[in-house]
């Protein structure tokens, strides 16, 4: 029973622990990112895409320098801006207004999204074009078995007329997608049944470029084995002239520059701070619980001379001393004739052999005795 209440005493610490290790875990990689080779990044599009001869670059700016608005670059208008969507990093001010020079210019914007009940669109995606959100699915239910088929369900995607010798593609269910304007083109609507015809890759003249909206699933490592989605790829790299500029900035890759001028993200501050709760609660925790009873000083023990000799002749009696101590009686009363200047007298060898033949404490006790009186005689 203990050692279960020892177990019990244990467990808040241990799911404390745990629960920091998932928090502080270093993530693999990161969803619509081009440096992630697990199945929600896009290592293998960047990896296509430069086998087929097409110029590629990851930007690790913010947009409004990619775009500023002095117009001192060039590069607006020039070629396809990636945005893959869900971000890691929120969206900094002043880049919708440089997406927005970017279409205006004639640029091309190719956008991925991957939408769940807890996701909101970036601000960025009302200078896209897109009117809100629709809802596709109903929240993930309760019971695990149903969970995990509604994790794990496929949607087909069916080409419209706007693209009628696409192929059919098959991708992840999706909560929710972007609402499509009236003045966009449908490429491709579900074709499940709770969700027929709802439009889930779209193309609209925006400004002066154009947008191009889709899933972000359809890019992702994972997906892009199925050669219907890989055909698709293609499909946009011939019609998407380049170059083609991914945005890494939002999925974490930085600028060493953007750092000694003060404009990168201090993310060692949270994990400080993180760490510094953490430091505080286990030091709570560490004082909060018990250490045992309490200490109480023994009382002092007292004893006399009389009882300290009895337990000494106890001991001695027990060990069988009886000849040692009376030999040492013996010598310590010639010691003394012969400090006091006294003959030991005729009958020292006498009296060492009876020291000898001393075993029991009669014996002993009547030895002594004969020593005294011949100290007094």
């Amino acid at each position: 029973m203990s050692r279960l209440r020892s177990w019990v005493r244990w467990l808040p610490l241990a799911l404390l622990l745990a629960f920091t290790a998932l928090v502080l875990a270093p993530d693999e990689g990161a969803d619509s990112s081009t440096l992630s080779r697990e199945g929600g990044g896009w290592w293998a599009l960047w990896s296509y895409a430069k086998a087929r001869g097409l110029d590629v670059e990851r930007l690790d700016l913010p947009l409004d320098r990619v775009f500023p608005e002095d117009g001192v670059e060039t590069r607006a208008g020039s070629g396809v801006l990636v945005l893959g969507f869900p971000w890691q990093v929120g969206q900094q001010p002043g880049e919708s207004d440089a997406v927005e020079r970017h279409l205006r210019a004639g640029g091309t914007v190719l956008v991925t999204y991957r939408l769940d009940q807890f996701t909101e669109l970036e601000p960025m995606w009302r200078i896209l074009g897109a009117d809100g959100t629709v809802i596709l699915r109903s929240p993930p239910p309760a019971s695990p078995r149903a969970w995990w088929h509604y994790r794990h369900e496929r949607w087909a995607l069916a080409p419209t007329e706007a693209l009628p010798r696409g192929p059919v593609l098959e991708l992840p269910a999706t909560f929710a997608a972007p609402v499509a304007p009236p003045s966009a083109r449908e490429l491709y609507v579900a074709d499940d049944t709770a969700v027929r015809n709802a439009p889930l890759i779209w193309i609209q003249e925006r400004l002066k470029g154009r947008v191009v909206v889709l899933p972000s699933d359809l890019l992702t490592n994972a997906e892009l084995r199925r050669s219907a989605n890989a055909d698709f790829v293609e499909t946009l790299i011939r019609h998407l002239e380049g170059p083609w500029w991914f945005d890494e900035y939002h999925h974490g890759l930085v600028d060493p520059a953007l750092f000694a001028e003060g404009g990168g993200r201090a993310y060692s501050w949270d994990l400080l701070l993180l760490h510094l709760a953490l430091v505080y609660l286990l030091g709570a925790w560490a004082l909060g619980r018990g250490f045992g009873a309490a200490w109480s000083e023994p009382p002092a023990r007292h004893g006399s001379a009389s009882n300290f000799l009895r337990s000494l002749g106890a001991l001695h009696k027990k060990l069988g001393h009886h000849r040692d101590a009376a030999r040492k009686l013996l010598d310590r009363s010639l010691d003394y004739r012969r400090g006091a200047r006294r003959p030991e007298g005729r009958d020292v060898e006498h009296l060492r052999r009876e020291a000898d033949a001393v075993t029991r404490n009669d014996e002993f006790l009547k030895f002594a005795r004969r020593l005294a009186s011949r100290e007094d005689g």
